[in-house]
């Protein structure tokens, strides 16, 4: 349950970094996503590890739902870079 709230924790206080595209006040393009990426792969695994896990029947809503969210995360971190 501590990496859990460990994960939580640390995608709350996780913020974007992001800078105007080109000389545009309206338009932005994520950048620093190296940490970004190593800290989703990290979380994914983490989690998929726990899943796999005997003792995870108490918590396995919570585990079930940050599998959710970094799978959303990864997604659209997916199609923010595509452009």
């Amino acid at each position: 349950m501590e990496t859990i709230q460990d994960i939580a924790k640390q995608w709350e206080d996780y913020n974007f970094v992001v800078k105007n595209y080109r000389d545009t006040k309206d338009r932005f393009y994520i950048t620093e996503v190296d940490e970004l990426i190593a800290l989703l792969e990290d979380h994914q695994m983490t989690i998929q590890t726990s899943m796999g896990s005997k003792y995870v029947a108490e918590i396995r809503p919570e585990v079930a739902k940050w599998e959710e969210n970094l799978s959303y995360i990864s997604d659209t971190l997916d199609e923010w870079l595509i452009f």
